[in-house]
């Protein structure tokens, strides 16, 4: 098995209260460029909807289970999404997923 196939991606989805979709903004901004610098992230990507610009979308990547595990334990995940998110949305949540399949580029 290789590294690769540990890998993990958590996908979150966030959905802003109205009045606080700038405050989300900056704060996902934070929360990502705070990511990035954690030794297991591989990939940390924040999207927001065209259509529905209340909803954000996270597509993180992390080497494997225990980088996503020390993520949650980090100092800037307690501070933004634990403390400072709850008053500015209505709803977050996400999902950790597993590659099933060759991730290679389609042909």
């Amino acid at each position: 098995m290789s590294s690769e196939s540990s890998a993990v991606r958590v996908i979150g989805i966030w959905n802003a209260k109205e009045s606080k979709v700038g405050e989300v903004r900056d704060l996902l901004a934070n929360l990502a460029a705070a990511t990035k610098r954690e030794p297991a992230c591989r990939q940390f990507e924040v999207w927001q909807s065209r259509t529905a610009p209340t909803q954000f979308v996270l597509i993180e990547e992390f080497a494997d289970a225990e980088g996503v595990d020390a993520h949650r334990r980090t100092e800037h995940y307690a501070e933004l999404v634990l403390q400072a998110s709850p008053p500015l949305v209505e709803s977050r949540g996400g999902s950790v997923y597993e590659a099933i399949s060759d991730q290679g580029a389609a042909k």
